[in-house]
């Protein structure tokens, strides 16, 4: 007998936010706004981009590897982030 795939291997669907940024520095609004819309939109994962280019065109203050580490110390208590 065959089985369709998702039973052979019961996928779940996951609504995944991606959250794009300069993120410098990350401060409480960067982790606000995620929480208040997760459980309007369903969202099981919200992923953090730090972007290349600042959206107001300012030079960062934080090269790319400070910004990631101040997304993983602000967000480490979530495990949805």
């Amino acid at each position: 007998m065959l089985l369709p795939a998702k039973e052979l291997l019961d996928i779940k669907q996951h609504n995944i936010g991606l959250y794009l940024g300069s993120f410098d520095p990350v401060h409480k609004a960067h982790i606000d706004i995620p929480l208040k819309i997760k459980d309007d939109y369903q969202l099981h994962h919200i992923i953090y981009v730090p972007t290349g280019v600042s959206p107001v065109g300012r030079k960062f203050r934080a090269d790319y590897e400070d910004r990631v580490t101040m997304l993983k110390n602000a967000t480490k208590e979530y495990d949805f982030f």
